[in-house]
Parts: C-alpha cells; sequence; structure tokens
C-alpha cells in the first residue's frame, strides 16, 4: 500500500471552441482565468493509494472512514469488472451502495451537473473507468463536498491520481483544464482488472506517460522554477528511463506475462508515475506541444474514434520535429511509438483527412493552446508548425 499526501491548487485554463481558423475561449475557461489560485498549495496525489490484486475488495473499509453510504458511477465495461466486487465490498463494511449509476458521454458541464445532483457530502462518490468519468466525478464530488475514491480501470490516463480535471463540450471537443483539489480520497489500482485491458489503451497509456515526460523534459531546458519542478522534472525521467522505454513493449505485447512486477512497475509508471509529476508540477509550464496537438484534434475529428493516447503520439511527432529539424530526434520518437503500434501519421488516426484546411486549423489551435514562454526554448510559429505537420501527412 502507498500512502501519498496531497496538496496544490492550479488551474490549467487554455483553447475553446474553433470557428474556421479563430478561436475563442468558452465562458468556462474564460471564468477559470480570472479565479486566483495560491501557489504555495500543492495537490501532489490521492491520500492513499493501494495497488495490488483485487485491490476492490478493500474499498469498503476504506470508504467507510469517510461516509456510512456511498453511489458508484462508471462506464458500462468498468462496471462489469468491478460492481459485484465494490458493492460486496461496502456491504461487509457496513455501508449502504445506494445505487450503482452508468455513466455515457463526456466530461462536460451538463454530466457533471447530472453527477452533482445525486451527490452530498454524507455519500461517497467512487468513480470506476477511464478519464472521462472519473474527471466528470472528481468535479461533482468537489463542487458538493462529496470524498472521492477512484478506480482506474484503464491505464490510458492519470486522472485517476490528479486533482485536474479536463473539462469537454458536449461533443467531446477540449474546452479547459481545471484543478479541484484536493486529489482524490483515496485511489485502488487493481492489477486483476488492469490486466484485461485492450492492448491498444495499454499503447495510449504509454503514449501519454512518456509524453508528460519529454514535455517536462522541454519545459526544463527553459527553467525550473521551484521544488515542484525540479521533482516533477526528475520523476518523469525516472520512469521513462528506468520502467517505459525498458519495459512498456514487453507488458504490450505479454501483459501480466511479462512478470508480476514488471506489470506492476507498467502500471503505477503510466497511471501513478505520470499523475505524481503531474501534481508536482506546479503549473511551471501549461500545455507543450504533444499535448496541445492532441486537445486541438478533438476540435476537428470525432473525439471518440481515436484515443487520447494515440493523438498524443501525433503530437510528440510533432514536437520532436520542433524541437531538432534535423529530424535524429523524430526519428528516435517514430521508432518507439512504432514499437507501440500508435499512429505515425495524421491520416492513420480514424476520420482524418489532412488536407490544407485541416492543417491550417490544427496550426491556428496548437499556437493558441501551447504555453509559449514557458513550455519550449526555442519560438513556435505558424510556418514551423504547418512545416512539421505537413511532415507527418506523407510517408
Amino acid at each position: 500500500m502507498i500512502q501519498t499526501g496531497h496538496y496544490c491548487n492550479q488551474s490549467i485554463a487554455l483553447a475553446g471552441a474553433i470557428q474556421g481558423s479563430q478561436q475563442e475561449l468558452s465562458p468556462a475557461a474564460t471564468a477559470i482565468l480570472k479565479e486566483e489560485h495560491p501557489m504555495h498549495e500543492w495537490s501532489i496525489a490521492p491520500g492513499r493509494t493501494i495497488i495490488e490484486s483485487m485491490a476492490v475488495n478493500h474499498i469498503g473499509p476504506v470508504a467507510r472512514t469517510f461516509a456510512t453510504k456511498a453511489i458508484v458511477f462508471g462506464g458500462t465495461r468498468a462496471l462489469s469488472l468491478t460492481a459485484t466486487s465494490i458493492q460486496d465490498s461496502l456491504r461487509t463494511s457496513d455501508m449502504d451502495c445506494l445505487d450503482v449509476v452508468p455513466f455515457r458521454g463526456e466530461c462536460c458541464p451538463t454530466a457533471i451537473r447530472t453527477i452533482e445532483s445525486r451527490l452530498t457530502p454524507d455519500y461517497v462518490a467512487i468513480a470506476v473507468g477511464g478519464g472521462k468519468v472519473i474527471d466528470a466525478v472528481k468535479a461533482a464530488a468537489r463542487s458538493t463536498g462529496a470524498p472521492l475514491i477512484t478506480v482506474p480501470t484503464s491505464p490510458a490516463t492519470c486522472a485517476a491520481v490528479t486533482a485536474l480535471c479536463i473539462l469537454h463540450t458536449d461533443s467531446g471537443a477540449y474546452d479547459v483544464g481545471r484543478v479541484f483539489p484536493p486529489a482524490p480520497e483515496a485511489t485502488f489500482l487493481d492489477l486483476d482488472v488492469l490486466a484485461t485491458s485492450p492492448r491498444r489503451l495499454v499503447a495510449a497509456g504509454l503514449a501519454d506517460a512518456w509524453a508528460r515526460s519529454l514535455e517536462t523534459d522541454l519545459a526544463a531546458t527553459v527553467a525550473l522554477p521551484t521544488g515542484g519542478s525540479v521533482f516533477s522534472h526528475g520523476l518523469a525521467v525516472a520512469y521513462t528511463e528506468r520502467i517505459l522505454l525498458e519495459e512498456g513493449t514487453l507488458v504490450l505485447e505479454q501483459g501480466r506475462d511479462a512478470g508480476e512486477m514488471m506489470f506492476e512497475r507498467v502500471m503505477s509508471a503510466i497511471i501513478l508515475g505520470a499523475g505524481v509529476a503531474s501534481g508536482l508540477c506546479r503549473g511551471f509550464f501549461l500545455l507543450n506541444v504533444a499535448h496541445s496537438v492532441a486537445y486541438g484534434l478533438t476540435h476537428l475529428i470525432d473525439p471518440d474514434v481515436a484515443l487520447h493516447g494515440e493523438s498524443v503520439a501525433i503530437g510528440l511527432l510533432v514536437q520532436s520535429l520542433l524541437a531538432d529539424p534535423t529530424e535524429k530526434r523524430f526519428l528516435e520518437t517514430e521508432r518507439v511509438l512504432r514499437s507501440w503500434d500508435l499512429p505515425l501519421r495524421l491520416e492513420q488516426l480514424p476520420g482524418t483527412t489532412p488536407n490544407a484546411r485541416f492543417l491550417d486549423q490544427l496550426t491556428q489551435l496548437l499556437l493558441k493552446m501551447i504555453d509559449h514562454e514557458h513550455a519550449v526554448p526555442f519560438a513556435v510559429t505558424e510556418r514551423s508548425v504547418r512545416g512539421a505537420l505537413e511532415r507527418i501527412s506523407r510517408e
């Protein structure tokens, strides 16, 4: 059992709807930009993190420390894997499971309000599934004062361990990232559940966690202004060099058969490592290139047909070209992504037609979203971005 403290309050507010090549911040993003967030507070990680086989069987005793009633929210697949075990654990801990609520759709204001209507400070909110449901329940729990427990059933996101919520429009386009402190009261990484994840989700998680490392490394060349930024950078580099690049491909190919401890290390790196690195980041940079590309793509293609990590993989290729015009870094990035069976060209993303208008729109979205001052040690221009996008639009 790993137990970690939680601090911090920060907000990442960028991007919004696109109309042609012009973008406007949504009302939600505009409001968040006006908020003040004290930088002396951190929200690093869950109060308790339990990583083991059959971890969900222990939810009841932990939840019982916060309340006597709970509501479980989750996606269809997630609930099919965990709902019975969670309900049994709550029951044996003398807790009432008031409802098991299926979640469909986006982490958007409509979904958050619906979840808020079910919660009170006297109910434990248990979020089971991927990033969308976890973020939606996270936002609702924090606005209502309900204690929050997360159970990630997908390694494609670090949402389960952070205070950060990625908010979308009702149609699924990226709107704004916002921190809702503190981080979850508890997170359960059930290795049996995570072992059922489809290969595609594992690959997407590898790309997303690697992006956190590479983006932090770029920002570190600009400045490491706080202790948290140094810790964030060190952690991200360590889990990449010692786990992702050495063991990620083996776990992707063999799953748990690669070895129990290796499987645990890779799952922990993707979910916990990337999430804690994000919590430690403390706002020393906001969006870098790879995630700006990924979030920009949600405005241009159906967000349900491409996984976030797959879009991030495309963003990593763009980032490598901007960072090193000689293409040495690009070729190395391409090699790693190919070993993880991730998209290497824009047209490999489902529903993507990278014509001139598409590239123009994505260029403008990236330029709007990226933190030019703190995230990159080089100028990101319309010409350089368009050239990089053209490079990954051809074989």
